[in-house]
């Protein structure tokens, strides 16, 4: 590791040569409650529709230790975030059932994904530099020791050890 360098000008080559991967995904905030019956998931719906509603209850629920607001990304729950964007910023969606009971969410806000500048990744970009240099130096080091590598065949040798275990399967 120390060999590979670090500096930031090599640093900020890669990160421009592969921003894409440290970009933050689009990502939606979620209030999100899990209920027992359907009476319940219903009434929370209805409170959940009246604006400011889902947020009072979620800054409420984390002063006291619990937490109903979640980030969902298109990597975390594809099916959530899908259905986060259909429901738009300010929807709420449910009751639906499911196998553990009735899930009710407001969506509180999507977000675009969004290119991070270099001092922000700048750990990731670090991070990610080190493996890729690390591997690329491994996988030479590797080719070269192949090529200069000489294999010798002992026929003799190689007969002794298949009669050997020929017999002892007899």
């Amino acid at each position: 590791m120390a060999s590979i360098p670090s500096d930031s000008v090599t640093l900020v080559r890669h990160y421009q040569a592969h921003r894409g991967d440290f970009d933050r995904p689009a990502r939606a905030v979620l209030v999100m409650l899990m209920l027992g019956d359907r009476r319940s998931a219903d009434s929370v719906a209805r409170v959940f529709r009246v604006p400011g509603e889902a947020e009072s209850l979620a800054f409420r629920a984390q002063r006291s230790g619990v937490n109903y607001t979640h980030m969902v990304t298109a990597a975390t729950d594809s099916e959530m975030y899908a259905r986060s964007l259909a429901v738009g910023a300010g929807g709420v969606s449910g009751p639906d059932s499911l196998a553990s009971g009735w899930r009710v969410f407001r969506v509180l806000s999507t977000t675009p994904r969004t290119t991070q500048p270099f001092g922000a990744v700048r750990e990731q970009v670090q991070q990610a530099w080190y493996e890729q240099e690390s591997e690329r130096r491994v996988r030479a080091l590797l080719d070269q020791l192949q090529r200069s590598a000489r294999l010798e065949r002992n026929d003799k040798a190689l007969r002794g050890i298949v009669l050997a275990a020929a017999g002892a399967r007899r």
